[in-house]
């Protein structure tokens, strides 16, 4: 696995729990006014931990991306709307 993502209730005290157990963010980046981290994990489970807030859009883009692949024969790499 390249990472696993985690789903928080308190963002900035989840983000600082991992740095502070010497996890460091690999890339931080906001998405729809929403920080989203990368914690480098690697040396402790072989892959990072994507951190997210636990917010409703995140809910719908992880249930659009279920709903999309669940009619995937898996002739077409790449879906187009």
């Amino acid at each position: 696995f390249h990472h696993v993502a985690v789903l928080c209730e308190d963002y900035d005290a989840e983000y600082k729990r991992y740095v502070d157990n010497g996890f460091p963010s690999a890339t931080e980046f906001d998405s729809g006014g929403r920080q989203i981290a990368y914690m480098d994990t690697r040396a402790s489970t072989g892959c990072m931990v994507e951190l997210y807030p636990d917010v409703e859009g995140i809910h719908t883009l992880y249930k659009t991306v279920r709903d999309i692949q669940e009619g995937w024969d898996g002739k077409q790499l790449v879906w187009t709307p």
